[in-house]
C-alpha cells in the first residue's frame, strides 16, 4: 500500500468527514468504531491512534480492500 499515512484522507476518515461503506464489513464497523471514539475524544493523541490502527488493518488486508481504498484516495 503506497498511501501515506500524512494523506488527509485518514483524518477525515476518523473525524466522519468522508462517510464510505467498505465492501468489508469488518473495515466498516472499524470504522464506526474509530469516528465514534474519536468524536468522544478528539484529541491529537486518539487522532493519531486512530489513523495508526486504520493504516495498520489497510495494510493488512489490502488485498481486500483495494477497490476500497482506490475509491478513498483518488
Amino acid at each position: 500500500m503506497d498511501i501515506p499515512r500524512a494523506h488527509p484522507n485518514w483524518t477525515k476518515l476518523v473525524e466522519g468527514k468522508i462517510d464510505y461503506q467498505f465492501k468489508l464489513v469488518s473495515a466498516s464497523l472499524m470504522m464506526s468504531r474509530l469516528v465514534r471514539q474519536y468524536k468522544h475524544e478528539p484529541t491529537p493523541a486518539k487522532m493519531s491512534e486512530s489513523i495508526d490502527e486504520l493504516v495498520g488493518f489497510c495494510q493488512k488486508f489490502e488485498g481486500l480492500l483495494k477497490d476500497d481504498l482506490k475509491s478513498i484516495f483518488n
